[in-house]
């Protein structure tokens, strides 16, 4: 037959006929309305063959794979060699269905056994499967769908079948290299222990090496190698995540490669190797361990019993572990032994590999970058030539690529997680495990739904720690039991983060920023505790596409687009079965039964009579196998009926679930001396978490006490200092510690005094730039604590309590710009204390007055202190109130009241001889004097002002001076001097956390740096202002910012820009009079109607001006 119509070797026929007949079976398929179908194929490894016993044994094998492929079609079907080891069949008036089951029996008859010759060999295909007209009408686009599922069909691991998308191609559209570079005796030692392992019936090889140093890749080769010398091969793989998983690691390799579902054990798994030798005439099984000390116990213990079993005469164990330690199997005895170190590779190495995946010679100075930032480690190698190739950064060249290698490499080195330190052992649920981990990839939010106790946050807990390497950029435990608030919900997620977050519409926009062009998990635990802060999760959504979002809750959210998956208690052994062992449920409790009992004895039947009783619920289970070594497990099951029944005779029941579990915890209550039950029940006086100190400070229980409650699972360990009790539980120990009003009320002033303590003595941290950062997120991590302690305190009108804590309560607040939680914090503290304590009822009404005009709320301000001045004595108190009243007197355009003011605090600071105080009215009198326009007095004023703050030795006056002194200057045109004071004040602010200060002195820098010239300058400080001002919601602040940056784009011709925003500043009320009317000059008309200025515009302008600035400095955002 003419050879441009019949391949010589394989007789099938050649690709020129392929091209033909593609063109008029789907010309045929669409005139007819038929269905043709095309399946593209190749061998899997194939190079391997030839390069390991040459190209005539690879030629018998493609002789023999097209015989086996033939085999399986039907008489209308035909084969075509498309290239090399490719091959296409063409399936006329055949649909997707049926074409994809002939795909399937081609793939098992051609892996059905080694192909014949010397040596057998055995092979596998990787095949893609389309449909025209349903999926392409046209012969170019059917084969363009087939040929990227076959390579979706390798990506996933070779030999299978692709019939559907499944994952988006490589953004290179590369092949990694099959090659292994540098590691020749590695290979030599691999094809050592299987020569050894061919001739014997046991061998053990180890590959040892630094992570990264490609143990994995080696142990891939030798799995391909073993395969193709006629070995059936177990291959598992140990991770962090799958240790705390039972038989996770198994249960990996089962389900992604055998599709062997039923029970694991080393009997089953040996049955199933020994079938399948036999069926296909296999050499033995070779068991391999990649990062054998990160699998799981469960798997371990299996593999080791597996090794042991007669029933498999030849075995060959391969373990990959970071250095030369013990055997994973040390009871498995092998004839011979192997070992191989990888080390890091060549310079030589490297460009090869460069050059391969680069498409180029690499230049000495990638090279270089190469070796240094790698360390010649393969992992690292391909992680970033994976991020080179993707489509962004395919265009840009080389100085630009360095920052963003070297920054993708950081935040790989340093990718970040908050999830809990420590976890109970996971058990069952590997179909829902598998679900969740599926819709992770997809951009819905994932909520799983479910009664109290039954698992959500275990399942969501492990479903993140097993996709983290999925989220570069971190994943994230957010508590929302805590939050009482919805606008709360961006400070929690902030708090998750490591970042000072403000609430509200703020908050959003800052997030924004930190999320920005970032992988991103976010768990989000117990949400049906804060239902309407769902909605608050979508912006976040939508404008961050890498962020993904896994919720639990037992409610409902009816989040936009979200995916629901609702978790029932686990699989429970009927009561007649005699396998109980293998279901989840009894094998949790066997677990944890050990944790408690090493020794324990499985009493199989009365187990699975416990575990009906609690309906398989997770957290029933834990907590009946608390008592296995007090009681056996026929006492525990008849306890929990006991107190069933109980139940089920009262009135108004439940719904069973919460029956069951309901007599669980009276089970364990009853279980527990007297004063243990008491201690018990006194944390229910506990919000959230707690730590050992707090236990024992306010319940009076000992460390030994906790760490036997952690012990048995009743307490989690959050961190290294602190634990929570599980909401349901928790309830329940609240509900007990009621019916003991006197205990009650006991502890609940315990608590309100140690956490009001707390706060005090964190209050002179947040003040101190070093240690403010933590001093908040430690704060934060109690606010639950503390705002039980602060309600408490005010219900019961302690004045004593919150007098000494109203300015560090403050003082928490102020820096995370949580000036709207402040004013109802002050306002609702006004209005349950009343004038009982004046001294306490008028400080509450000065920090309220400070609230309000950092809000805008000037009339307020207003209205409060001045009905409080006639009723104050003359002290300090009357002072700052005098100080704030002027403010808010400016800020409305009232001079003559702002200055009135000013002298009789001037007068009363002088009288008391209050250094602080006079310092304020000195400041204040300065800016009274700017503001009309006398600057000469100003400077004079300033100057004072100045040398008070020096004596004082406050940087954060001495900053606010220098700055006041530099626009009085500035105002003069005396730029050399303006800028020299606000460059000495830029250095003083930064060694103490005032934002709000800081944003003021920004903004002063952008000012003077556009009057001199310096453009690029007076933008990144106007920047840098910006920053600051979205972690606030300071609205006198923002809008003078604004008003500074719009003067700068109209200076510098930019009218476009100037001008809408000027106006939009004008239809502000929270802007102070004078930058009021600096903005109306600007923009040339009264105060327009077109704009809304509120908090959620102000930040959306900070965010677009920011985003405008950005742009105008070259700058990416960072958040």
């Amino acid at each position: 037959m003419d050879s441009q119509l019949v391949d010589p070797l394989t007789r099938a026929f050649t690709r020129a006929m392929f091209n033909t007949r593609l063109q008029n079976e789907v010309q045929r398929a669409l005139r007819y309305n038929a269905q043709l179908s095309l399946l593209m194929l190749d061998l899997d490894y194939f190079k391997s063959i030839n390069d390991a016993f040459g190209h005539q044994r690879g030629d018998e094998a493609l002789v023999g794979v097209v015989e086996r492929i033939r085999s399986q079609l039907r008489e209308s079907d035909e084969v075509f060699r498309y290239g090399g080891d490719e091959f296409v069949v063409l399936l006329p008036h055949t649909p997707k269905e049926e074409a994809q089951t002939i795909a399937e029996r081609i793939l098992r008859q051609v892996s059905s056994a080694p192909l014949p010759g010397e040596p057998p060999i055995s092979l596998s295909v990787s095949i893609g499967v389309a449909c025209a007209p349903l999926e392409a009408q046209t012969p170019q686009a059917l084969f363009q769908v087939a040929d990227q599922r076959h390579y979706q069909a390798k990506q996933l691991g070779r030999g299978r079948v692709i019939a559907s998308d499944m994952l988006r191609a490589a953004a290179s559209g590369q092949e990694p290299m099959d090659r292994l570079l540098g590691r020749d005796q590695a290979l030599k030692t691999v094809h050592e222990f299987l020569g050894v392992l061919d001739e014997s019936n046991s061998a053990t090889l180890a590959i040892f090496g630094a992570p990264g140093s490609g143990r994995s890749r080696l142990l891939q080769e030798t799995h391909r190698l073993a395969h193709m010398r006629g070995y059936a091969v177990l291959l598992l793989q140990g991770t962090p995540a799958i240790k705390n998983r039972l038989h996770g690691a198994l249960h990996e390799t089962i389900a992604n490669w055998l599709q062997y579902t039923k029970f694991i054990s080393a009997k089953s798994l040996a049955d199933f190797f020994h079938d399948l030798i036999e069926r296909k005439n296999l050499k033995g099984l070779i068991i391999l361990l990649d990062n054998w000390r990160d699998l799981d116990d469960g798997s371990l213990q299996t593999i080791r019993h597996l090794t042991q079993l007669p029933l498999l005469e030849r075995v060959g164990l391969v373990y990959s572990a970071e250095n030369d330690s013990e055997s994973p199997a040390p009871e498995f005895h092998a004839a011979h032994n192997f070992s191989t170190a990888l080390t890091a590779l060549s310079a030589t190495e490297i460009r090869a590999w460069l050059r391969h995946g680069l498409e180029a010679e690499p230049g000495e100075e990638i090279l270089a970058w190469f070796v240094e930032k790698t360390g010649g480690l393969p992992a690292k190698i391909a992680q970033t030539l994976d991020f080179l190739a993707q489509p962004h950064n395919q265009s840009l060249g080389w100085n630009q690529l360095r920052p963003r290698l070297d920054d993708f490499l950081l935040r790989a080195a340093s990718a970040r997680s908050s999830l809990p330190l420590s976890l109970s052992l996971f058990v069952g649920r590997e179909r829902e495990l598998h679900q969740v981990r599926q819709l992770l990839r997809q951009p819905h939010p994932v909520v799983l739904l479910g009664q109290g106790g039954v698992g959500k946050t275990r399942l969501a807990l492990q479903a993140a720690l097993e996709s983290q390497q999925q989220f570069l950029d971190g994943v994230y435990f957010v508590p929302i039991s805590p939050l009482v608030l919805p606008e709360n919900i961006y400070t929690a997620i902030g708090q998750a983060l490591g970042e000072t977050v403000p609430a509200g519409a703020s908050g959003q926009k800052m997030l924004d920023g930190l999320f920005a062009e970032k992988n991103i998990l976010l768990l989000l635990d117990n949400f049906e505790s804060l239902p309407d802060a769902a909605p608050l999760l979508l912006p976040l959504l939508n404008n961050s596409p890498s962020l993904r979002m896994l919720i639990t809750s037992r409610t409902l959210l009816s989040l936009q687009d979200e995916v629901n998956l609702t978790l029932e208690g686990l699989d429970c052994p009927p009561p007649d079965t005699t396998n109980i062992s293998e279901y989840a449920s009894a094998s949790l409790f066997e677990q944890h039964a050990r944790r408690v009992a090493p020794n324990f004895q499985p009493e199989w039947a009365s187990i699975g009579e416990i575990c009906r009783l609690v309906d398989g619920l997770p957290l029933g289970i834990e907590l009946a196998a608390v008592w296995v070594s007090t009681f056996s497990c026929a006492e525990i099951a008849a306890q929990i009926q006991g107190n069933l029944n109980f139940l089920t005779s009262q009135e108004n029941l439940a719904s069973d679930p919460h029956r069951s579990m309901s007599a669980v915890f009276e089970s364990l209550w009853g279980l527990f001396s007297a004063s243990e039950a008491q201690s018990l029940a006194s944390l229910g006086v506990f919000r959230g978490r707690f730590s050992r100190a707090s236990a024992r400070h306010v319940a009076d229980i000992s460390p030994f006490f906790i760490d036997s409650l952690t012990a048995k699972t009743i307490l989690r360990r959050v961190d290294e200092n602190n634990y929570r009790i599980q909401p349901m539980l928790w309830d329940f120990l609240r509900e007990k510690l009621r019916s003991d009003p006197a205990l009650e009320a006991r502890l609940a002033e315990k608590h309100a005094i140690y956490y009001i303590n707390e706060l005090q003595a964190r209050a002179e941290l947040f003040d101190d730039p070093a240690l403010e950062r933590e001093a908040i997120l430690s704060t934060n991590g109690q606010i639950q604590n503390l705002r039980a302690a602060w309600e408490f305190a005010l219900q019961k009108k302690r004045a004593d309590l919150l007098g000494p804590t109203l300015s560090a309560y403050c003082a928490f607040l102020r820096p995370q710009g949580w000036f709207v939680e402040g004013v109802t914090l002050l306002q609702k503290s006004l209005l349950l204390l009343g004038s009982g304590d004046p001294k306490i009822y008028f400080q509450t009404a000065i920090l309220l007055g400070e609230f309000f005009y950092h809000t805008g709320h000037y009339l307020e301000n207003v209205s409060l202190l001045e009905q409080l001045l006639p009723l104050m004595p003359r002290n300090a108190q009357m002072g700052f109130a005098m100080h704030r009243l002027s403010l808010a007197y400016h800020a409305l355009g009232q001079p003559n009241d702002s200055l009135r003011l000013l002298q009789k605090g001037t007068q009363l600071a002088r009288e008391l001889n209050d250094s602080n105080l006079l310092f304020e009215f000195s400041n204040r009198a300065a800016i009274s004097a700017y503001s009309v326009q006398e600057f000469s007095h100003a400077i004079a004023l300033g100057t004072q002002a100045l040398e008070q703050a020096r004596r004082l030795k406050g940087n954060q006056r001495i900053a606010q001076s220098l700055n006041n002194l530099a626009n009085f200057y500035y105002e003069l045109h005396q730029l050399e001097t303006a800028q020299t004071l606000i460059r000495q004040s830029l250095e003083l602010v930064e060694q103490v956390n005032a934002l709000a200060l800081k944003a003021s002195i920004f903004d002063s820098a952008g000012k003077i740096l556009t009057a001199s010239g310096d453009l690029p300058g007076a933008r990144r400080a106007f920047l840098r202002g910006l920053t600051l001002l979205r972690q606030m919601n300071a609205a006198p602040l923002a809008a003078e910012l604004l008003t500074g940056i719009a003067e700068m784009w109209y200076l510098t011709g930019d009218e476009a820009r100037a001008l809408p925003l000027a106006k939009f500043i004008c239809a502000s009320n929270t802007a102070v009079k004078p930058i009021f009317k600096r903005a109306e000059r600007l923009a040339l008309l009264p105060a327009s109607q077109e704009y809304v200025w509120s908090l959620q515009t102000m930040q959306n302008a900070l965010t677009e001006v920011s985003q405008r600035l950005r742009e105008e400095c070259g700058e990416r955002e960072e958040g």
